[in-house]
């Protein structure tokens, strides 16, 4: 399953999410904000696993 996620709204699940602009992973836990890439900023991350 694929979860698209905008930076500042809250992990549905424990995971790496990827950038979608650079590829860079931010482990984030299940309930916290998700935060803008660190790497480039961009604000659209995507779930890929535990």
């Amino acid at each position: 399953m694929v979860c698209t996620i905008k930076a500042g709204e809250t992990a549905p699940q424990t995971g790496y999410y990827a950038c979608k602009k650079c590829g860079y992973k931010i482990m984030v836990q299940e309930g916290k904000p998700v935060p803008a890439c660190p790497a480039c900023s961009h604000d659209i991350l995507v779930y890929e696993s535990e």
